[in-house]
This record gives C-alpha cells, sequence and structure tokens, in this order.
C-alpha cells in the first residue's frame, strides 16, 4: 500500500531541498526523488489483483464496505474483493474456487465470529458450495444474482449432520439447478437457528428439489425459511433423512412464498414431503401443480398449516402423521384429504367448489324463537358439519327455553339445506325429543348424542327442531338478546 507523508516531513523535506544551492545537485536530487516515488507505485500496483475492465475511484476511507467479501465478474473472471480494505485477493477462471476459498477462510475464525460474502449481480456457474462454519451469510442481488449449478448435489449445502453450526443466512439469490437430481439449498442435521430469506430456485428436470432439511444422526432445529420462491422443481419443501426416531426438524418456520410444480401430471410430484418434522409450521404459503401438494408420512408430528393456498393438485393432503393441524386455506383438488393419521384436526379449508372441510362447527343463536305448533317445525338454527377423519361425530346442544305448558326438542341431520324458521322439518331425527311438561316454566336444556357411520367428505347440516304442549306463548328459545345462550357443537371423533 501506499504511504501519506505526513506534513512535517514534507517541510523538513522541503527545506533540506532549499539548503542545496548548487542547481544541479538540486536538480539531480529532485529527479532521483521523482524515480523513486514512481518506481514505489509502480511496484504498488504491479503486486495488486485487478479487474481489468472495471475502473473506479476510490476516495480515503471509500474502500470499506459491510461485508467480509465483496464478489463480482468481469468478463470471464471472477474476483473476490475483501470488503475491508478494498483489496481484491481472489481472482479465478473457475467462479467455486473462488467463492468456497472465501466461505472456508470464513469457516476458520476463531471463535465462530462469522462473516458476509456479497454476491454482486451476475452468473456464477459453481460446483456445490459447502457452509461448516457459524453466522455465515452469503447474499445477492436478488434474481440479478444466479448461481448455475449442474452437478447432482446441492447448489449450497450447510452442515454435515456432524458438526453442531449456528446462525447460517442465505439471503436474496437464485440457484439455477442445471441437471439433476439436484437440489438448490441443502440444509443437514445439526444446523440451529438459521435463516433463509427471498431464495429463489428454478429447477430444469422432474427431479429438482426447493429446499431439503435432511436430517441422518442429529435432529436441526430452529430455522426460518421468508418468500421462498421455486419453479419447475419435483419436491418444492423436503423434510426427510434416516435418522433415529425423534431425530427430526422442531420448531421450523416458513412464512409465504410461492412454490410451482414442473407438472401436475408428473407422478410422485409433491409440494411438501413431511417425513421427519416435529412442530414445523408453515403461514401463506402457496403451492402450484403437483400431484400432491402435502404428503405426511407416519413420522410426522404436530405439524401446523395456517392459510395455504393449493392449485392444480390432484391431492391436496395426505396425513399419516398425528396431531396436525390445518386452519384455514384453499384446496380446490380431485381428492382434497387422505387421511390415515391420528388426532389431526382441519378448521376451515376450503375445498372443491367452495365447500368447508373442519372437524368442528359451532354456532350461538342470536335472537330468541318461539312456537305454538303441537308438531315439529324447524328452529331455522343449526350448523354445517362434513366429516372427514372417521365418520364419527358428538353432537353437544343446549337452549334456554321458556314455556307455558311445555316444550319438546329435537336435533335432526340433513344432506340438504337447513329448513327455515317454523318450516317442516326435513331429513332424520336423530336425537329423540326431550320435553318439558310442566306447567309455566323455565328451563336449561341440554342434549347429546353421538352419530357413527357417516359418509366421509359429504356434507351435513344439523339443526334443532321443536314443538309445543300448548298455552298461550308456546314453546320458547332464547337467544343471546334475551340474555341466555343457546349454542350447537358438532366435533368429529379423529380417533
Amino acid at each position: 500500500m501506499q504511504r501519506t507523508i505526513p506534513p512535517m516531513e514534507l517541510e523538513m523535506a522541503i527545506r533540506d531541498l532549499m539548503i542545496i544551492s548548487n542547481p544541479k545537485l538540486r536538480a539531480l536530487f529532485i529527479l532521483i526523488l521523482a524515480c523513486s516515488l514512481t518506481g514505489i507505485s509502480t511496484w504498488y500496483i504491479g503486486h495488486s489483483l485487478s479487474a481489468p475492465s472495471r475502473n473506479s475511484i476510490i476516495p480515503p476511507g471509500g474502500q470499506t464496505t459491510p461485508c467480509t467479501y465483496d464478489n463480482f465478474v468481469d468478463g470471464s473472471t471472477f474476483l473476490g474483493r475483501d470488503c475491508h480494505t478494498g483489496d481484491i485477493v481472489y481472482s479465478d477462471s473457475n467462479a467455486t474456487n473462488v467463492l468456497q476459498a472465501e466461505i472456508n477462510e470464513i469457516d476458520a475464525l476463531a471463535g465462530g465470529i462469522g462473516g458476509s460474502i456479497f454476491l454482486e449481480a451476475g452468473i456464477y456457474p459453481i460446483g456445490q458450495l459447502t457452509i461448516l462454519g457459524n453466522a455465515v451469510t452469503v447474499r445477492g442481488e436478488g434474481l440479478q444474482t444466479r448461481l448455475d449449478y449442474a452437478g447432482t448435489g446441492a447448489c449450497i449445502q450447510i452442515g454435515n449432520d456432524i458438526s453442531s453450526f449456528f446462525y447460517d443466512t442465505i439471503q436474496d439469490l437464485r440457484c439455477n439447478l442445471t441437471s439433476g437430481p439436484s437440489v438448490g439449498f441443502l440444509i443437514m442435521g445439526n444446523t440451529y437457528y438459521g435463516q433463509l430469506v427471498r431464495v429463489r430456485v428454478t429447477g430444469s428436470t422432474t427431479l429438482s428439489t426447493g429446499i431439503e432439511f435432511k436430517v441422518i444422526t442429529t435432529f436441526i432445529t430452529g430455522w426460518t425459511v421468508i418468500n421462498a420462491l421455486m419453479q419447475t422443481v419435483k419436491f418444492g419443501f423436503k423434510f426427510d433423512g434416516s435418522g433415529p426416531a425423534g431425530q427430526g426438524v422442531t420448531d421450523t418456520v416458513i412464512l409465504s412464498g410461492f412454490v410451482n410444480g414442473a407438472s401436475q401430471g408428473v407422478s410422485g410430484s409433491t409440494g411438501i414431503y413431511v417425513d421427519r418434522p416435529d412442530t414445523l409450521k408453515i403461514y401463506g404459503l402457496s403451492l402450484n401443480a403437483f400431484e400432491t401438494m402435502v404428503n405426511e408420512t407416519s413420522n410426522a408430528n404436530a405439524d401446523e398449516y395456517h392459510g395455504l393456498r393449493l392449485e392444480s393438485c390432484t391431492t391436496g393432503f395426505k396425513l399419516a402423521g398425528h396431531d396436525a393441524l390445518i386452519i384455514g386455506g384453499t384446496a380446490p383438488c380431485t381428492t382434497v384429504l387422505v387421511n390415515t393419521g391420528a388426532r389431526n384436526r382441519i378448521e376451515g379449508l376450503y375445498g372443491n367448489f367452495g365447500r368447508a372441510f373442519t372437524t368442528i362447527s359451532y354456532k350461538s343463536l342470536v335472537s330468541s324463537i318461539s312456537t305454538t305448533s303441537g308438531s315439529y317445525v324447524s328452529t331455522g338454527f343449526g350448523v354445517p358439519f362434513t366429516p372427514i377423519f372417521t365418520g364419527n361425530s358428538t353432537i353437544n346442544f343446549v337452549a334456554s327455553i321458556a314455556f307455558d305448558n311445555g316444550c319438546d326438542i329435537a336435533i335432526y341431520r340433513t344432506t340438504g339445506s337447513i329448513p327455515t324458521l317454523g318450516s317442516a322439518t326435513t331429513g332424520t331425527n336423530i336425537v329423540a325429543g326431550r320435553s318439558q311438561t310442566s306447567a309455566v316454566g323455565y328451563a336449561q336444556f341440554p342434549l347429546q348424542y353421538l352419530d357413527t357411520g357417516l359418509t366421509l367428505n359429504t356434507a351435513y347440516n344439523y339443526y334443532a327442531a321443536y314443538l309445543s304442549f300448548g298455552g298461550a306463548t308456546g314453546c320458547q328459545i332464547f337467544g343471546a338478546a334475551g340474555a341466555s345462550t343457546t349454542n350447537i357443537l358438532v366435533e368429529e371423533i379423529t380417533m
């Protein structure tokens, strides 16, 4: 590096120069000084790596940028610049050599303090990059930073399932898979609390996988994937491995993003394949063009899916694990759900033709109603219900009633619509009427029933009917406006 001469030294040199009175000696001294400075500059330039077609002017202090290494492409050469000194420290025609050398340097830092590798816009043909260190960040300029990977491993692998690594991050870059089988981003066991942020994966074959979490011996914990985009892949997300029971992917969260398969017709194609997770949580993810959108094996446990949007699919959810929770979302697939697991629950998933799938339906009566009819008529009050797991459900009904000569209430089940208030009943009376036959009175009126043998994926309606045993006011059921509560709850037994 060039050295800046302090003002005091410069003043002394000029004073010494003025002491030389002989003009010829003074001219000779100036010539020697100029040649010395030129030689130093020439030596420095000749011994520093450079980018021939990239011109820059660096003001004092301007060579420092917030990263460890900054990478860019100059013609057919890939260069790595030290972000703190501004020096180009790596130059190679092979991008893998440059990037892996930088990763290795950061991996080896004492204390695992980590570092940041920035990839400027450009195309970087690479072999597999492997991160085996703590707090390593690799980030680019979004879709303008593209890694072209032609191998059968992974574009970027984090961890090795042997040593423990924490807090690694991949952000704002794209992996382009040009052959297969291959993986965009592979997270191995024994890695913790990392992030994949706005990463992109483009597959070129029906064997490509976007993001894979793979456990062989030790679990993976605390990863977050934010707004990932995948295109033309056979598997979007895979959570798998061959580890022992109890070693899986825990407390991992996927937030938003879009996963697009190669085609709905590709046999075995799956948006989310879940073999190892425990407490996986996915929010607001869109999946398109897979044979199966979510496939949970018997190893899956207590995973949650909130507000997924599924399109162009043969099967929406295959649940062979246990304690899964699906809340909201749309799944207009040929088959919305195949369930062979235990204690799985769905609330408000909309399938074909806008039909809602749920394991629980609940409603409260808003306004009080009454009848003087001596035969059953509809209350107009009930809930829709579609059995999707066992075909066995429990019905719990409780009403606050008043009467002046007795009252009777029954529960009906129908595959048609709920008859309007006061209309004749339709369907099957499944809970024989329970009567209150005393004179003027008030009562809490509970009914419970176990309904079995329902046809799966068939839409039913449960509703209450009532009659009066006479009197001027007949039979009255109070709603919320009457400061009393009348409720109906239908819940499928999923065990």
